[in-house]
């Protein structure tokens, strides 16, 4: 007699083959990926159904990406959602990213990374390899960073409350900044961070995501397969490859050796300068005035390790942008009365340093949230200087706000 206690495996939905259809559909245009691989993935997701044996139920998918599918599944025992991703079963590449990605998840823990449940593998009929999978958190809701910034925008009338949208993205990125100094402090550079790697849940907690490309630094010197997003990513990584705009992923090698933590910084400082590009689009006459945002601006250029473009060049990456549709993410990489020998003197060198910066504006913003008077700008404080000091020192003039694309 069967224990009643003990699940059984339950039968994938009927209607899981049609969502995974829409899906490859979605993301492709055709079903030419979905037709050479819904064969591998039939065998596979049932032979991992019966390893799983009732713990977790499949409900649908949910994702698809370049290397992996996620499908949100169910526990059986707690009734809450989780997450299963396993890789794409092609042929001509190797299950690296999501083995890889398991890996790390296993070992590597903070309340910013993404937690990893349970993880195995299984053997596919067609499939030389062991094809692994794993089960972690599913985030109901998620968004990823941009449209979150995007859904925050829309919900400001006025610019007046611009501040609320810039202490957010403020308060998002210190909380980045923490978990990426936890992976630095393990020696690991994740390789692809970006805005679509952040994940947003409803409680607004921000959480990174694919670690799929992270490696360790090491002392070794035998290449290793490495990859990344070409807009994204350092001029030292990207300088064989296309245009700066793009936003394909790639692969190439490279020595452990010679990985730098500054790979990860400066495309996290990119990904700054892509939100703050997403606030200008709506509200350009306001930024100037919004202190938060030219404390982002500022930190966002220190991070480029000094590779910073200049106007022309950001302009022109702007312009390929809009060429072929891709949403805004270029922004100016210069700051008033720095030049790029200034901010790389300047430049940060660790996410530590990044996170107490980010600290600094948070908690600045809010001792003024508290004190109001302390805003030079609060409507009911009252200044009074004496006349010596008056005598010694001008009287202050007017601030006349620039915006940065004028500079």
């Amino acid at each position: 007699m069967a224990d009643p206690l003990t699940p059984s495996p339950q039968p994938i939905p009927e209607d899981f083959w049609e969502k995974l259809e829409k899906l490859y559909k979605k993301e492709d245009g055709d079903l030419n990926e979905y037709t050479k691989e819904k064969p591998h993935l039939i065998h596979a997701f049932g032979a991992v159904n019966e390893k799983l044996n009732g713990a977790f139920t499949f409900c649908e998918p949910v994702g698809r990406g370049g290397t992996g599918l996620v499908v949100r599944l169910e526990d059986s025992r707690l009734t809450v959602s989780r997450a299963l991703k396993v890789p794409r079963p092609k042929q001509d590449e190797p299950f690296e990213p999501v083995r890889s990605e398991m890996d790390y998840l296993n070992t590597l823990r903070h309340e910013n990374i993404i937690p990893l449940y349970y993880f195995d593998e299984v053997t596919v009929p067609g499939i030389s390899k062991p094809y692994p999978y794993f089960v972690m958190d599913y985030i109901d809701g998620a968004q990823h960073l941009r449209k979150r910034v995007e859904r925050l925008v829309d919900e400001v009338a006025d610019s007046k409350d611009l501040k609320k949208v810039t202490i957010w993205v403020a308060n998002a990125f210190h909380r980045l900044s923490g978990a990426l100094e936890f992976l630095h402090s393990k020696n690991t550079i994740h390789f692809d961070v970006k805005p679509s790697n952040v994940l947003i849940d409803r409680n607004d907690k921000v959480i990174l995501g694919d670690l799929g490309l992270a490696k360790r630094k090491s002392d070794s010197a035998e290449d290793v397969p490495v990859g990344f997003t070409l807009y994204y990513a350092h001029p030292d990584l990207r300088a064989e490859y296309g245009h700066m705009s793009s936003k394909n992923r790639v692969m190439g090698k490279r020595r452990p050796k010679d990985f730098h933590f500054s790979f990860d910084i400066f495309a996290f400082g990119k990904s700054l300068l892509e939100i703050l590009a997403l606030i200008d689009s709506k509200f350009p006459d306001a930024v100037p005035y919004d202190y938060t945002f030219a404390y982002l601006h500022l930190a966002a250029c220190r991070m480029l390790d000094g590779r910073n473009m200049d106007k022309d060049e950001t302009m022109r990456v702007r312009e390929e942008q809009v060429r072929t549709g891709e949403p805004l993410s270029a922004y100016r990489e210069s700051c008033p009365q720095l030049e790029r020998l200034d901010l790389s003197g300047i430049k940060d060198g660790s996410f530590e340093e990044i996170r107490k910066d980010l600290q600094k504006v948070l908690v600045g913003e809010a001792h003024i949230d508290g004190v109001p008077e302390l805003n030079e700008f609060y409507v009911r404080r009252i200044q009074i200087g004496s006349q010596p000091y008056c005598d010694h020192f001008p009287q202050r003039r007017p601030h006349k706000a620039v915006h940065p694309w004028n500079i």
